[in-house]
């Protein structure tokens, strides 16, 4: 066998040779252009006897090392573009055997990588210290001190509390606030960031639509990525298939909804997207938020409702904010009357608007009356009980007991220890801390001095966008300052009165303040370049004048 090989490599080699002879003419060949050909021929070899041989995990490991060095050779110390690229992709690789999502491989990755470039000295950037910094500190340090009046580990070893992942999720946004906000972007750069962040999730949604008319496809595709939608699938293979019911929602739709919208009023004054006579924008505001209406989520709804308000009195102040409120208020009224007379709206739209007066379908109605109130009582059982948080002042950190995990092991299979039948997933929701409510799930974890201080965060957060949204208007970085700011500026409301979680919002935190951070310092350097080349600020560009807004 060995000599056979020996044989087939010295006749690939031969013929490599003549076949560059013949190319190159009378011109020496290109050793590193033959060497590489072998290798390339070798390679293939390989890739074709793992398929053969079922070696499917080993191939993809493979081809993703190669994927990765061929990244960082490409991008070098722009490889940081990776985190905000897959931040929004939380499914992961089945067919890799690594227990990470998509987004913590992107983020691993790039933290290898920029270990490497310091060590080379190829980064030169440093922080920028400000006020909201040291709010972060002290949220970090709040947090470690639950961990270790709590120490939770890892059901695999033993541990008598499990369920740790999400100091792991925090500790990555981190890493990513860190590596972010050593960035310098350009203006042209600047201009299509937002779609460099919501295009992602664009892409998966509609691939999870596809996957939801055609599942068939699932099979080919979750091995990829496993964040897309198998509800119909499941139907069919588990012989369940009865159409579309109020329990399978559609989250595609919503999320392309509040995608294309978000990127709309990143670009366009909203008073255009009302008017038919700007046909695409109009026609994307109608789109968007026929996606939210069908996706059944009245947190969808209030959520880009508000930030379009917000949009709106950036564009014009006060008088564009009433204007949109005043369109939407008209609108909706239509839906209402209409509706039951001359229309009959899906199922889940009219569970998204079943909060207005009007003639709503039944059914509709009560799933979203029974939602409101199965969310009421996980709320006063979590608070008016030491069952689900012991210490309501410091938090019992992230985890849960081994008991506790078998119960919710149980509730995947359709049974449970405690409410048992149909409550064991409302069980399973408070034995992790999954109360959809922001400042709930946050006093299990930090309590309510965590809470206090989680709040103080998100405000600072929230108040530095807004400064730097202003500051940013007449420049290039107007789109990504909006897009991002408006999210954080509605944060602190939703968090605490649409829906909130601790444990995914904390990184997504992180993660815009290192935006944040980006942003300004970027901004920062653009202007500083302006009058270089114009040798005086414009007086009427008030963001010259407003370049580094205060903090706090």
């Amino acid at each position: 066998m060995i000599q056979q090989g020996i044989t087939l490599v010295i006749q690939i080699v031969t013929d490599t040779v003549q076949w560059s002879t013949m190319n190159f003419g009378n011109r020496s060949p290109n050793i590193a252009s033959v060497f590489a050909i072998i290798i390339g021929i070798l390679f293939s070899f390989y890739i074709g006897s793992l398929i053969g041989n079922g070696g499917i995990v080993k191939m993809a490991m493979i081809m993703a090392s190669i994927l990765a060095v061929v990244l960082v050779l490409a991008m070098r110390t722009h490889v940081w573009v990776l985190i905000p690229l897959t931040w929004e992709l939380s499914g992961s690789v089945s067919i890799l055997p690594l227990p990470f999502s998509v987004r913590e491989m992107g983020v691993l990755f790039v933290a290898g990588c920029y270990m490497v470039f310091f060590a080379l000295k190829l980064i030169r950037e440093r922080y920028e210290n400000n006020t909201i910094w040291i709010l972060l500190w002290i949220n970090l340090a709040w947090l470690f001190f639950s961990f270790v009046r709590n120490p939770v580990g890892m059901d695999a070893i033993g541990s008598d509390l499990v369920g740790g992942r999400p100091y792991m999720v925090i500790g990555l946004g981190m890493i990513a606030c860190f590596i972010t906000s050593l960035q310098k972007i350009g203006d042209k750069f600047a201009k299509i960031f937002p779609f460099l962040i919501l295009g992602p999730t664009l892409v998966v949604a509609i691939i999870s639509g596809v996957t939801y008319f055609f599942p068939g496809i699932v099979p080919i595709i979750a091995p990829f990525y496993s964040g897309i939608t198998s509800n119909t699938y499941l139907a069919e293979y588990l012989g369940n298939d009865e159409g579309f019911s109020l329990d399978d929602r559609l989250t595609w739709l919503g999320s392309i909804g509040s995608g294309i919208i978000t990127l709309g009023f990143c670009y366009w004054d909203p008073k255009t997207m009302l008017n038919p006579l700007y046909v695409l924008r109009f026609f994307t505001l109608i789109v968007g938020i026929a996606g939210i209406f069908l996706s059944g989520f009245r947190s969808g709804l209030a959520s880009i409702f508000i930030l379009m308000v917000l949009a709106a009195y950036f564009y014009e102040g006060i008088i564009g904010s009433l204007r949109f409120i005043l369109t939407a208020i008209i609108a909706f009224t239509i839906l209402a009357l209409a509706q039951g007379s001359l229309i009959d709206l899906p199922l889940s739209a009219q569970r998204a608007l079943s909060f207005l007066p009007g003639h709503w379908n039944q059914e509709a109605r009560d799933d979203a009356e029974a939602s409101s109130n199965w969310r009421f009582e996980m709320w006063k059982i979590a608070l008016t009980t030491d069952r689900y948080i012991k210490n309501k002042w410091l938090g019992d950190g992230f985890g849960f007991t081994r008991t506790d995990y078998q119960i919710m092991r149980n509730a995947d299979f359709g049974s449970g220890n405690g409410f048992g039948g149909e409550n064991a997933n409302q069980e399973a929701f408070m034995i992790q801390g999954t109360f959809h409510s922001g400042p709930v799930t946050t006093i299990r974890v930090v309590g309510y001095i965590g809470l206090l201080l989680y709040l103080a965060l998100l405000i600072a957060v929230a108040r530095y966008s807004w400064q730097l949204i202003r500051s940013s208007w007449d420049t290039p970085f107007r789109y990504i300052s909006l897009g991002l700011g408006s999210v954080n500026i509605l944060t602190p409301f939703s968090f605490v009165f649409i829906f909130g979680d601790y444990g995914t919002g904390f990184p997504t935190l992180l993660f815009s303040i290192g935006l944040l951070n980006m942003v300004q310092k970027s901004k920062k350097a653009y202007l500083q370049n302006v009058i270089q080349k114009t040798g005086v600020l414009d007086p009427s560009q008030p963001s010259f004048l407003q370049a580094n807004p205060p903090l706090l």
